[in-house]
């Protein structure tokens, strides 16, 4: 159990033959991080509890942790062997465990973690029962049911058997899946949130589930923490670029924010070039307030954030094209290049990425100031810099290209999408807005998904993060078919483990790019929704034929209290709560043949077969609303559209 109560690790461990029972925990020394000399480590304990000490790098800081950990046992013995602690003939076994970061290492601070965990009780079921009540009230905010109740018995071992072997999803599997990624982001989310890796796929997949879930206390740590690199922000874009405004790095760590990431294994680094960091990161903020419409958290926290971003802009995009709109220089599509440059220079012009970031930055701190009434100044200049945005490019069999450069040929056979941004985590590209810009990024998010010949030929093997981004795209462009194959692979081919952690690579060491990436995914294809808009069912697997999904938060300022659908009846109950009166557009691609609603709700009368239809919501009242749905396919938009 790991208690957000007692910020510690507490094992209990109950021996089948006391008479016999020994083990001997140990805690490993690890070895130096890339670039540090040594870590200076101290190991001290005895026969009551272990300490390991540790100053990260002395030639840098002071900065270092420590661990404690108190051995709590009836009956038996103990003794020291080594470095390890021996516990025999122990009839149970309680280990007490609290580690700590220290900005400025020292022992007494050692000494006060030391007594802390000797202040914890060491009644196991006493620590569990109110560890439970606070973190259950946390997970059971989101409740997913895929009608795996008769699969409750079985171990994790049988369900990855049982997955492997059918057709269609083992639902208790994808239940606990589920459940676990949020556990994961809770039981890691303290002052600090889960910081694991870089922000390019990784710290952003780790959070992508949090906002929709009501995960909000983790996703208070991620603002605080990404607050409180502000200066070093400004100091990336002053010192790199000679700019104002803010730079975001690839590898931020707690306290830095200074981007250091400057050397390759093949020369000079190209990571404090890349631009697009920051507005990715800021997007988690609009988020929060999409679903919450906190116009306070707008003011004093988002718009401060998209300033910074929108003044590095202005000093950044100078160079325009012949047809006078702006060139990104450099601009870096992450860790590709195209198929016509030197793969030793992805440096280079119009990264799709960038510009979609640019844009949403823009439209995001023009929308803001329009809602508070702000920055009236500053808005006509931001607009023009809109206008002057370069346009996105299709080659010739309509992919959208990943550098909006004619001469600039893709490379398809890649794990990364980062051109795909726009239509997740972004949400300028959607079927209903943007068709041919939708289609275009169908396109390229189906070749990257089924060109597996091609990347395996290239010596790819799709991480977890690569996987869960072409499943979120194709959510978002309502193909239940990759979300089904991305899925799928994730649940089958070794990135989850028995003990339910997740891996980058089949069958690897734990890293946690998933346990937010699948969560999210499953959120996104039962529900999509924008401000004014609220879609069921956008792009469900066609096996997941009946299920339910309570709790989740629609970026309306809407509140999903449950949404149960039955396939094979055709229908849909939908139960929503808003925070405010207003308007909504209900879809369903589906078709919506009947619409049952309480007196007043709809606001026309609905069109046999229609794909959406208007309703008012009321402020803070429970609407309950009910479906026939019909037989169309939500991926049928694609024929409609006429590539140019």
């Amino acid at each position: 159990m790991v208690s957000g109560m007692d910020w510690g690790s507490h094992l209990g461990i109950n021996a089948l033959a006391p008479d016999r029972a020994a083990f001997a925990p140990s805690p490993s020394k690890p070895k130096p991080a890339r670039g540090v000399e040594a870590n200076d480590v101290h190991q001290d304990s005895n026969e009551q509890r272990l300490i390991y000490k540790c100053i990260l790098d002395p030639s840098v800081d002071n900065s270092g942790f420590a661990g404690v950990v108190r051995i709590v046992r009836n009956g038996g013995s103990t003794r020291m062997d080594g470095d390890a602690l021996v516990v025999e003939n122990a009839s149970s076994v309680m280990l007490l465990t609290r580690i700590e970061y220290l900005p400025d290492f020292s022992e007494s601070q050692v000494e006060a973690l030391r007594q802390a965990v000797e202040g914890i009780t060491a009644d196991y079921s006493a620590l569990l029962d109110r560890h439970q009540k606070v973190q259950s009230e946390m997970l059971n905010r989101v409740i997913v049911d895929f009608g795996g109740a008769s699969q409750y018995g079985l171990s994790t071992e049988e369900l990855l058997t049982d997955q492997r072997s059918r057709p269609d999803y083992s639902p208790a599997l994808l239940e606990k899946i589920f459940e676990m990624g949020r556990h994961w982001f809770i039981v890691n989310s303290g002052k600090y949130p889960s910081i694991a890796a870089e922000v390019n796929s990784t710290i952003d997949l780790q959070t992508a589930s949090a906002v929709q879930g009501d995960l909000r206390e983790g996703m208070e740590a991620y603002f605080n923490w990404m607050e409180s690199l502000a200066p070093d922000y400004r100091t990336n874009a002053r010192n790199i670029f000679g700019f104002r405004g803010a730079s975001y790095p690839l590898f931020p760590d707690k306290r830095v924010g200074v981007n250091f990431y400057y050397t390759s294994s093949s020369g000079i680094g190209i990571w404090p070039y890349w631009i697009s960091a920051g507005g990715w990161c800021v997007r988690g903020f609009w988020e929060h307030f999409l679903v919450t419409g906190d116009v306070e958290f707008l003011r004093n926290r988002v718009v401060p954030a998209y300033k910074d971003l929108a003044l590095f802009y202005e000093d950044f995009l100078t160079a325009t094209d012949k047809n006078g709109n702006y060139m990104f220089v450099p601009s870096i599509s992450p860790e590709n290049v195209p198929a016509s440059s030197d793969p030793s220079g992805p440096s280079l012009i119009n990264a799709t990425m960038d510009v979609a970031v640019c844009r949403e930055v823009l439209t995001n701190l023009i929308r803001a100031s329009e809602i508070l009434g702000t920055n009236t100044d500053s808005v006509p200049k931001w607009k023009a810099m809109l206008a002057k945005m370069p346009p996105y490019l299709l080659e010739l069999d309509g992919t959208l290209k990943e550098w909006a450069w004619p001469t600039l040929e893709e490379h398809y056979n890649h794990r990364h999408i980062s051109h795909l941004y726009g239509a997740w985590p972004g949400d300028e590209i959607d079927p209903d807005r943007t068709p041919q810009l939708a289609r275009a990024a169908e396109i390229a998010d189906r070749r990257r998904t089924f060109d597996t010949l091609a990347t395996a030929v290239a010596g790819e093997t799709l991480p977890a993060y690569a996987r869960c981004h072409r499943a979120l795209v194709g959510a978002r462009l309502k193909d239940n078919v990759i979300v089904d194959v991305q899925l799928r692979q994730l649940m089958e081919q070794g990135y989850i483990s028995t003990a339910l952690r997740c891996s980058r690579e089949p069958y690897a060491a734990p890293v946690p790019d998933a346990h937010g990436g699948i969560p999210a995914i499953v959120m996104e294809m039962l529900l999509y929704s924008r401000p004014g808009v609220i879609e069921v069912l956008p792009a469900l697997p066609e096996t997941l034929v009946k299920g339910s999904i309570n709790g989740m938060l629609a970026r309306t300022i809407v509140r999903i209290n449950k949404l149960e659908w039955d396939m094979e009846a055709r229908t849909v109950d939908l139960t929503v709560t808003s925070s405010r009166r207003q308007d909504v557009t209900l879809m369903a691609r589906h078709g919506i043949e009947k619409i049952t609603v309480p007196a007043g709700v709809l606001a026309t009368p609905l069109k046999p077969g229609a794909a959406d239809c208007d309703l008012h919501l009321p402020d803070g009242k429970p609407v309950t609303i009910q479906l026939k749905l019909g037989s169309h396919k939500p991926n049928e938009w694609v024929d409609q559209v006429i590539m140019t």
